[in-house]
């Protein structure tokens, strides 16, 4: 089997890069960039050199370009080594690297430490990319950690405690766009999770959205009253944990019926692991390029 041999289904593909099945979709029938051939039953399979385009594709919108842009600039390059028969590597290896030195750090309760690695991380990637894959990694494996009990309540508390405050100061310096809609974000119910939260938050933030972030503990009867106040465009909801999925999911399809004109979104690991059809149009997604595909299809 060569490199350009297909070997990887769609959901393989998807869960190897980190974004959805429907975003590769969308991706192929919108930019023809990847044309991936069909096995007997005519299904998709993506080759090793393929594989790599899109990882490459990828990285560059996590460091904030579109991906009509990112395809654009792909022309001319080199994405493949034939010599080595693998991907050529970039930066994105080092990211990781970043997230787990963080995590360590900062379970040894070294917020100087902490500081140093988030500079360097600044002073390498783009925010976008330090706070949605360094951080958002840093987050994941952190609740990881704490649900498998290799970990105290008290690291996690150091470590949630200094993510979000490094990321609400990058919220709050952040300018809006006056002529860009408002959103609410707020999390499910029973969740006390709010970090995924913000991060997309500043995501939003950062493409000029007002986002009203509400956070944890706030009952449907305030989130409506904030509605009928702020009239926004877009609710966000998340989860994290699954048992509060369905609570979760009650919430926002409540939501819908009541504001039909309102789009509503989910991000969240709970919703990650719904099936791909059920209520897949409520769920954002897990990755910078996720959001931008939901959001060009439900906010533009």
């Amino acid at each position: 089997m060569t490199s350009k041999d297909g070997k990887y289904n769609i959901k393989a593909a998807s869960t190897r890069l980190g974004i959805r099945p429907g975003t590769l979709r969308a991706w192929e029938r919108r930019y023809q960039v990847i044309c991936p051939a069909r096995n007997a039953a005519g299904h998709r399979v993506y080759s090793d050199e393929q594989i790599a385009v899109l990882e490459w594709l990828i990285g560059k919108v996590s460091e904030g370009f579109t991906i009509k842009q990112a395809v654009e600039l792909i022309e001319g390059e080199t994405l493949w080594s034939e010599e080595t028969g693998q991907a050529k590597q970039d930066k994105a290896n080092y990211v990781k690297q970043l997230a787990d030195e963080l995590l360590e750090v900062l379970l040894s309760f070294n917020e100087q430490g902490a500081t140093e690695i988030l500079n360097e991380a600044f002073s390498i990637y783009s925010l976008e990319k330090v706070t949605i894959e360094l951080l958002g990694t840093t987050l994941k494996e952190m609740l990881k950690k704490r649900r498998e009990n290799t970990t105290t309540l008290a690291h996690e508390r150091f470590v949630t405690t200094f993510l979000f405050t490094k990321i609400a100061s990058l919220v709050f310096h952040t300018p809006v766009d006056p002529a860009m809609p408002r959103v609410v974000a707020a999390c499910g119910p029973f969740e006390n999770q709010e970090l995924s939260l913000l991060i997309f938050t500043l995501y939003l933030r950062r493409k000029g959205f007002e986002v009203i972030f509400l956070g944890a503990g706030i009952s449907e009867k305030d989130v409506e009253l904030v509605f009928k106040e702020v009239n926004p465009k877009l609710f966000v909801s998340s989860c994290i944990e699954k048992e509060n999925v369905g609570s979760a999911l009650s919430h926002l399809q409540k939501i819908q019926g009541r504001h039909p004109l309102m789009e509503v979104g989910a991000i969240g690991e709970a919703f990650e692991l719904l099936p791909e059809g059920e209520h897949a149009s409520l769920f954002i997604g897990r990755s910078r390029a996720d959001w931008e595909h939901w959001l060009e299809l439900h906010c533009s």
